[in-house]
């Protein structure tokens, strides 16, 4: 069953409400602790399952298999500062998030206040 966006990015949050699941470098490490994710790995994970061929839900890239989950990939990359907006991949802002959980300042924190953010923009009513 297709996930919702704010589903997509409400399981992201409480995935990654943890420090310890929380990863940078890449979508995926398993540390002793289990499997961490980056935003991006984490998004994936909550919108498409677990990949069979590595039960810990770890893939190579995130593989966007609908407009929902690309949904959430722009919600959360409107969410991100402004020097990684302009990092575009492919006509998408995935290379921005990726680009912003990677970066050496980018702390915890900041990765959960830009799951906040999408999310709230989200919730928000129309007007």
């Amino acid at each position: 069953m297709t996930k919702t966006t704010l589903e997509i990015l409400k399981g992201a949050r409480e995935l990654l409400s943890d420090p310890v699941r929380w990863y940078q470098g890449g979508y995926y490490y398993e540390r002793d602790t289990g499997p961490c994710y980056c935003i991006l790995g984490a998004a994936n994970l909550v919108a498409n399952g677990p990949d069979p061929h590595y039960p810990c839900g770890r893939r190579a890239m995130p593989i966007i298999v609908d407009t929902t989950e690309d949904k959430a990939m722009e919600a959360m990359a409107e969410c991100v500062p402004e020097q990684f907006v302009n990092n575009h991949w492919n006509g998408k802002k995935f290379a921005s998030i990726a680009a912003f959980n990677d970066d050496v300042h980018t702390t915890h924190e900041d990765v959960l206040k830009a799951l906040d953010c999408a999310i709230a923009r989200l919730e928000a009513p129309i007007s």
